[in-house]
């Protein structure tokens, strides 16, 4: 049998998206994205939102934990704990750029950014600083 010679095979035809369903496809994404965005952050924090009153915990059973200043304070502290860096953690306690908060102060969600909570202390205070969100419980004593 002879080779046949078969014609070339039909193109395809390419289905290409227009303009409106691009941006229709990404604010769905985006939209699916900050949903999910904004429940990972809920169960980090305990469920607890900006504006809700809250109790400092201790995940280690210490009598207290740590207080940064600013954010940059304690992502630095949060740092120099995972290097086991004692020279760097007491540097920033002595200046005064993280503080101890004995455990069960009430306080006052104000802010937060990824596993941190901006926090105001509900103790006549006022005073506010940056700690771990999983540091964080649900005021039960409302």
């Amino acid at each position: 049998m002879k080779n046949a010679m078969v014609g070339p095979l039909p193109a395809r035809k390419s289905r290409k998206l227009k303009p409106l369903q691009i941006g229709c496809l990404a604010i769905v994404v985006l939209l699916i994205l900050l949903g999910l965005n904004n429940f990972l952050l809920r169960k980090m924090s305990n469920t607890l939102s900006k504006g809700e009153l809250g109790r400092i915990v201790s995940v280690k059973n210490q009598p207290n934990v740590y207080l940064g200043n600013t954010l940059e304070d304690f992502v630095e502290l949060t740092k120099a704990t995972n290097r086991e860096d004692k020279h760097t953690i007491s540097k920033l306690i002595l200046s005064g750029r993280i503080s101890l908060v004995p455990v069960g102060t009430r306080i006052e969600v104000i802010d937060s950014h990824m596993r941190f909570g901006k926090i105001r202390f509900q103790d006549g205070t006022r005073r506010e600083g940056w700690m771990l969100f999983k540091e964080i419980s649900p005021d039960k004593l409302k």
